[in-house]
């Protein structure tokens, strides 16, 4: 059970950093997000 709560976390997190960043820059949130976000989580 405790296994799911990191996932959820984290799915939530990098959705938010995705929408947070799409919204200021489109194009170079898209490649940051992926790399920094799976760097920092």
């Amino acid at each position: 059970g405790s296994e799911l709560r990191p996932l959820k976390v984290m799915s939530s997190v990098s959705t938010a950093c995705m929408l947070h960043g799409a919204s200021s820059r489109p194009a170079t949130a898209r490649k940051s997000s992926g790399l920094s976000g799976t760097v920092r989580i």
